[in-house]
């Protein structure tokens, strides 16, 4: 077992400029993929970095929790690892490529397969426990995998699925609770107390939000605005921030129920198409100009903090009383609190 398992990994030090995709920081990991054939994993607690070559390219970040990676080694294997003794705790076969992989809750992991549906897995030991087929009879819309999904309690909800904008499903069996077909469009969903958010885009020439209610999908707001869905919103103090294609950042409170304009763009500092990256109180972004900004959401003043030469920000994570972003040519900024 040893022989194997360092054929598989070996200990190396990424070299500066490679260019990297699906950077996740998790806890005291961090991992991302280089050059679409090598995935990376760093313990921040040693320093230690860890790879495994891969047999297919990656479109999604590798998912980490209890100490543990699951991902796509090849088209049609899952693997989880322990990364505490680097040992392959199971594989799992799947049907077709993988296109993201989702934590329900602490045993249970959702695997979205590409022009199939959804597969459902036992985290601890890799049992199929149900699956969510993809209706292609009734439903002739084009395969939107990655889908957009996102977990309550007992609950996941899943974007854009079999022809209906948001569904909702039981955790434990994979029942469907409710759908709900809304307004023609691509729709994001975020989860808040007892409501989701929804924003949808309709091939740019129409969008707007949606609230409705998570136990029942009820509708109980909409609004008509030009809702960019490429650009994830982010939730802090009670309020919901998103960005839409005439170039404005917006504040939705879900106490008023009432959203705002809370910043104005132009063309030449555009930020659509990137992602706006929450932490604490602020969010940072990259501009069409490649300048980075941190745009504090208590009173909605912008800071320049830096420039980058590589279109694009692959993540933002914090790190003692600094933020780290982390570029796709591997290169990195670190600014103060």
């Amino acid at each position: 077992m040893v022989v194997v398992l360092l054929l598989f990994y070996k200990f190396f030090q990424v070299e500066p400029k490679t260019t990297i995709s699906n950077f996740n920081k998790v806890d005291n990991y961090i991992c991302y993929v280089v050059e679409d054939t090598i995935l990376v994993v760093k313990d921040l607690n040693n320093e230690k970095v860890l790879e495994k070559k891969l047999s297919n390219s990656f479109t999604y970040k590798p998912l980490i929790f209890n100490d543990k990676i699951f991902f796509s080694e090849s088209n049609d294997i899952i693997s989880c690892w322990d990364l505490k003794t680097k040992m392959v705790l199971w594989k799992q076969k799947t049907p077709n490529s993988v296109k993201a992989i989702i934590k329900l809750n602490e045993k249970t992991i959702l695997i979205n397969i590409k022009n199939y549906g959804f597969i459902v897995l036992n985290s601890e030991r890799g049992e199929i426990l149900y699956q969510i087929l993809r209706n292609q009879k009734d439903c002739h819309s084009p395969d939107l995998s990655p889908y957009p999904v996102v977990v309550d309690n007992n609950t996941f909800y899943i974007s854009n699925w079999n022809c209906n904008s948001i569904s909702s499903f039981n955790i434990l069996d994979g029942k469907l609770l409710w759908s709900k077909k809304l307004e023609d469009g691509i729709y994001t969903a975020l989860l808040h107390e007892d409501y989701i958010f929804l924003g949808f885009n309709n091939s740019y020439e129409n969008g707007g939000t949606y609230l409705v209610e998570k136990k029942t999908g009820t509708v109980v707001l909409k609004k008509q605005l030009l809702f960019e869905e490429r650009l994830t919103p982010v939730i802090k103090n009670n309020k919901v921030f998103f960005y839409t294609y005439d170039k404005k950042l917006n504040e939705f409170d879900f106490t008023t129920r009432k959203d705002k304009v809370i910043s104005q763009f132009t063309s030449s500092d555009d930020i659509s198409g990137g992602q706006i990256y929450l932490i604490d109180n602020s969010v940072y972004f990259q501009d069409s100009n490649f300048d980075l900004f941190k745009f504090d959401l208590l009173n909605y003043k912008k800071e320049l903090i830096g420039k980058s030469n590589f279109g694009g920000i692959e993540e933002v994570y914090k790190k003692n009383n600094h933020v780290v972003l982390i570029f796709p040519d591997n290169s990195s900024l670190t600014v103060e609190l």
